[in-house]
């Protein structure tokens, strides 16, 4: 997938605030990848902080943002997201394909920039279902993504 059709499919849907400037200039490149759920939900990530804070919450700036395992697992720390959670978990149907943008992380993990709420809903069901990720690959330390330093 080149950049510029990344940015078309999903710039609209992704919420996490992406310098997209640096993207179309800077040195990440794209690929596609494969993974089935629930066997790769260890290697994936949200945006999410506890407690539905936008971001590292004021009172601990060392904060991590939660895995998807971890949202599923705590989920009456998600605040906000839980009645959108419902919502996917009522639509859920196994085998579904799951089409989402993510940001490539150390030792093969993950970090999802949309569709975090359809993948832990699939978590928190144990259901089944294609995930093809369009992933940005690119040096660590870069401020790609301004919102979640922890990751960028």
């Amino acid at each position: 997938m080149e950049k510029s059709a990344f940015i078309e499919r999903f710039r609209d849907e992704i919420r996490v605030r992406v310098d997209w400037q640096a993207f179309l200039t800077g040195p990440w490149t794209l690929r596609c990848e494969r993974l089935r759920l629930p066997e790769a939900l260890q290697q994936l990530w949200t945006p999410w902080y506890p407690n539905a804070a936008a971001g590292p919450p004021a009172a601990d700036p060392s904060a991590w943002p939660m895995s998807v395992s971890e949202a599923a697992a705590n989920r009456h720390r998600l605040g906000r997201n839980q009645d959108s959670l419902d919502k996917h978990m009522a639509s859920w149907r196994d085998d579904a394909l799951i089409e989402a943008p993510a940001y490539a992380l150390p030792r093969s993990g993950y970090l999802l920039l949309d569709r975090n709420h359809r993948v832990v809903a699939g978590a928190l069901l144990r259901g089944a279902a294609t995930l093809e990720l369009a992933v940005i690959e690119g040096p660590s330390g870069a401020s790609l993504l301004p919102d979640l330093p922890r990751f960028s």
